[in-house]
Order: C-alpha cells, then sequence, then structure tokens
C-alpha cells in the first residue's frame, strides 16, 4: 500500500456511517487460486528464465444504497510466489473506496473517493503492464478525492453550476502531489427567448513538489441577442493565464464579435472574429459547435487560439442499444498526478465482475447515469496512457476513440489514441500512441472464449528508435458450478527497445469462487 497513513481511510469510512446506517447493504467475497508458468520471467533476450508462479488472490466487496448517500468499497489482493526466482514472493494491493452524498434537494452532490493500484513507475522500462516478469516497474499509487457539485437555478432566468475537487496523490516513485479544481458556469433560462448569454470560469492548482507547481486560469464570456429567426449577434471574450516554474509567456486574451446561427433549439454554430491582447498571437478567427439533439448523442467542438497558437477541442458520444462510441480530443496543462486524478472510477461503458476481466460476455452496459455498480461487479473505464510516475509538467494533446458493441453472444471493444507531451522541462517530448481490441464470444450456456490485442508505441525527442511493445492473448473460460469458474489464459508479450528488447509465452490456469 502506499505510505500515506492509513487512518485516512478510517476517518473516511467513519464520516459516512451517518448518511449509509439505514441503506441497503449487500456484501460479496471471491477468492482465485492459480498457477502461471512464463518461459521468460527475466525480460531477456538472449538469457531467458522460465518460472512457475503460484498465486492466490482473495478479495472483498461492499455496497450501501439509501436515500441521500451511497458507498462502495473493494479490496483485491494478490499474493504470488515464484518457484524457482530468488525473490520468491511478491504481494499487491487494490483498494476502491467511494461516497457520494446528496442535499439540498439533490442541487448539492458531495463525492470522495480513496482507490490504490498499480501504475507504471517509467514507461521506457515498459509499456504495458506486467505484474510478473516487470513489477520492479509498478508502484502502487494512492489517490484521495474530495469534490462538490452544486446546481442552483435561479427561476426560469439563469442557472449556475459551481464543481470544485481536492486531490492528493501518494506515490514511491515520486514526491507526492497536492492540487484542486474549481469550475464555475452560469447561463440564461428559458425566460430569455431571443438573448442569448454564458459565463464559465476555471481555475487548477498543483503542486508536484516543493519547486514546481502550475496554476491555470481561464475565463470565457458570451452575450447575444437573436435578430432574426436562427441568427444572432453576440460579442465575445476570452482570457488565460498559466503560472509554471521556470517559463514565460503563458498567457492569453482576447475579444470580438461574432454571429450565431441555431438550426434548432439543440445546436448552435458560433463565428467570431477576435482581436489578440497579448503579443503571443495576432487576431485570429475562432468557431464554436454544439449539437445535442438526444441524451444519447452529443457533438461539441471549437477552434481558436492559446498561448501555443492554434487550439482545438472536440467531443462526440453516440449511444444506442448495442453500441457505445466516444471521441475526444483536449488539450491542456497536466502531470501524471493530475492526470491520474481526472480518471473517473464510475464512469464507463462496461459493467464487469470485479478482479481479472476473463470474459467480456460477462460484462452488462451501464446506465448512462448514475450506473448501479454491485460489490462483486467494477465499471471498465476508457483506457489511459500515462506518462511515467515523475510529475513532470506538459502541455498534453490527447486524441481518443472508444467504441463497445454487444451483440447476443458477441462483445465487442475498441480502443484507439494518440498523446503528445511537450514537457516544460529538459525531459524528451513524447509522442504515445496505440490500441486496444478485444472480443469475447458465448460458445455455450457455461462457456466462453476471448480474444484480445493490446499495442503501444512510444516516440521520444532524441531517441533514434520507436518503443514498441504489443501483448495478443487468448482466454477460455467454463462456469462448473454457480458461484465457480475455471479459466485457461494464454498470452504472448514481445517488446522492442533500445533499452530491452525481448518476447515472453505465458500460460495461465486459474480457479475462482464468488461467495
Amino acid at each position: 500500500m502506499p505510505k500515506t497513513n492509513n487512518y485516512f481511510i478510517f476517518l473516511y469510512a467513519f464520516s459516512l456511517t451517518p448518511f449509509v446506517s439505514a441503506a441497503d447493504w449487500q456484501t460479496s467475497a471471491s477468492i482465485e487460486a492459480s498457477t502461471e508458468y512464463s518461459d521468460n520471467i527475466s525480460r531477456s533476450a538472449l538469457a531467458a528464465q522460465d518460472d512457475v508462479i503460484l498465486s492466490i488472490s482473495p478479495g472483498f466487496g461492499l455496497t450501501a444504497d439509501g436515500n441521500k448517500a451511497s458507498f462502495r468499497a473493494r479490496y483485491d489482493f494478490n499474493g504470488q510466489y515464484y518457484v524457482d526466482a530468488e525473490n520468491s514472493s511478491e504481494a499487491f494491493h487494490d483498494l476502491l473506496l467511494l461516497g457520494e452524498v446528496n442535499a439540498w434537494h439533490d442541487r448539492i452532490i458531495i463525492s470522495s473517493s480513496i482507490t490504490a493500484n498499480q501504475q507504471l513507475v517509467d514507461i521506457n522500462n515498459g509499456l504495458l503492464t506486467d505484474y510478473t516478469g516487470n513489477s520492479d516497474n509498478l508502484d502502487t499509487v494512492g489517490n484521495y478525492q474530495l469534490g462538490m457539485d452544486w446546481t442552483q437555478p435561479i427561476g426560469n432566468q439563469a442557472e449556475f453550476d459551481l464543481n470544485s475537487n481536492v486531490y492528493y496523490i501518494d506515490q514511491k516513485a515520486s514526491d507526492d502531489t497536492l492540487g484542486y479544481n474549481l469550475t464555475f458556469s452560469a447561463q440564461d433560462g428559458t425566460d430569455f427567448k431571443r438573448a442569448f448569454w454564458n459565463m464559465d470560469y476555471t481555475l487548477g492548482y498543483q503542486k508536484p513538489d516543493q519547486k514546481r507547481r502550475s496554476l491555470t486560469q481561464s475565463a470565457d464570456a458570451r452575450f447575444g441577442y437573436g435578430l432574426i429567426d436562427k441568427w444572432g449577434l453576440f460579442i465575445n471574450g476570452y482570457w488565460e493565464e498559466n503560472s509554471v516554474e521556470q517559463t514565460d509567456n503563458l498567457d492569453s486574451a482576447a475579444w470580438g464579435p461574432g454571429i450565431r446561427f441555431s438550426p434548432s433549439d439543440r445546436s448552435y454554430i458560433d463565428v467570431s472574429y477576435n482581436f489578440s491582447l497579448k503579443d503571443n498571437n495576432k487576431d485570429y478567427w475562432a468557431a464554436k459547435l454544439n449539437w445535442t439533439p438526444s441524451m444519447r448523442t452529443g457533438l461539441t467542438a471549437s477552434y481558436g487560439k492559446r498561448f501555443y497558437g492554434d487550439a482545438y477541442d472536440f467531443s462526440l458520444f453516440h449511444n444506442v442499444r448495442k453500441i457505445r462510441s466516444q471521441i475526444t480530443y483536449r488539450e491542456s496543462i497536466e502531470s501524471f498526478a493530475s492526470e491520474l486524478a481526472s480518471q473517473s472510477t464510475n464512469v464507463g461503458s462496461l459493467i464487469c465482475p470485479a478482479g481479472t476481466i476473463n470474459s467480456l460476455s460477462d460484462c452488462e452496459f451501464s446506465s448512462l447515469t448514475n450506473p448501479v455498480v454491485g460489490p462483486d461487479q467494477q465499471v471498465v473505464s476508457i483506457f489511459a496512457a500515462l506518462p511515467s510516475a515523475n510529475n513532470e509538467l506538459y502541455l498534453t494533446r490527447d486524441g481518443k476513440l472508444s467504441s463497445t458493441l454487444q451483440a447476443r453472444k458477441h462483445t465487442f471493444t475498441l480502443t484507439l489514441f494518440y498523446v503528445q507531451r511537450d514537457y516544460f522541462s529538459s525531459t524528451p517530448d513524447t509522442d504515445d500512441y496505440g490500441a486496444q481490441l478485444a472480443w469475447a464470444w458465448r460458445i455455450g450456456q457455461k462457456t466462453s472464449l476471448q480474444l484480445s490485442t493490446e499495442q503501444r508505441y512510444l516516440e521520444q525527442d532524441q531517441a533514434t528508435q520507436t518503443d514498441k511493445e504489443q501483448r495478443h492473448g487468448l482466454s477460455l473460460s467454463h462456469v462448473l458450478g454457480k458461484r465457480s469458474l475455471v479459466v485457461l489464459n494464454y498470452t504472448y508479450t514481445d517488446r522492442d527497445s533500445e533499452q530491452n528488447g525481448y518476447s515472453e509465452n505465458n500460460i495461465k490456469l486459474s480457479y475462482q469462487v464468488v461467495f
């Protein structure tokens, strides 16, 4: 577990007790025993060593749902014993604590979370998680968060939303990080027939260590009036200020007039000409598109200028009965800690059994809002390619496509990602990209087959070779009884890198019981 004092966990659980004391409590426990063979436990191309690994993995889950509060907890332990290796045993811990309290007629939501799981220490030493051959490159990282979301309508005149959260990232490989985020937004209500307006303000702060910190602030305002059917004029302004140690000229500001075209009450297109108030940008054109035909489909896109030049933002999601798809692109100042803190532990397309996902056929689509997750289940979040756990600050350009198709006997998942990181220090800039693909087939009532592949590539400035790592897997699972199953898994891993290249074959047989 991380080095943070464990009294945080007990304080967290104690604070939620009054709210969930009358809730509907559910519990679940599981245990998995496995035997695993690897023909290259040393990850060496010249002196491969094989070994047999024996594992025991108990787990415990707890959920509580009340009228005004909910609580979910899950803990999994994985102990491994190597038959021939000198360092004969290892242990890994995974912890999840989630709490949510609704107050003031459900207009205020207070949420908190504690998670602890394994993250890659240095992606130069391995791009994919490896619990047996490369466990030295894993660090159990603690993530502590407290947040509040307050939505307040003022009749039909306006609606205000205040969202804030504080996070603390606890890790051994680097200094701990303290950060917070604040977002305030306001927009016109239904009583505004022709006039339209909105104001937004965001603030983000993170302190990776005593010498480095970043403070980002931005504000955006727009005021307009509809002149004729579907057309309107507006004036808008934008201001951004970024404070990063040993870096200057990261600010931008502009204002200008624009025109809006609204084909319907659920869509609009804004085009504006902006006069830059900073020397790092000339005057420029900007555009924004917003289209939300239903709760299941939405599209937002924008183009403008920031301190680094052209700036883009894009988000598209489409959810129907059998397909969930999402495409996103964003640009922001981040670090390992801030990206880890932004990952949601309760949002994803699929809800699957807790532990290793041996067959996507056992998963189900999660609801679009407030998914109900049992004590023996987990939410499968969209894959995020995190950097090394060194907390360097960088400008990220992050694009991602995720899609899930679930038919009667087949389940497909696909994730494509491309992340560009431009560091504010001497750390080489990187291009990090890859794909994940899985197909599960329910052969019979009790038997499932799954094929999967993961590929990740890393390009770095001043490096002569692109690091490549890929993993292909085949898994066959069979239900023995109402609460037990056996799984046979084969995995092939291949790594091509300047530092270490190797290939590995792995066979694993496991037996799991859920109580």
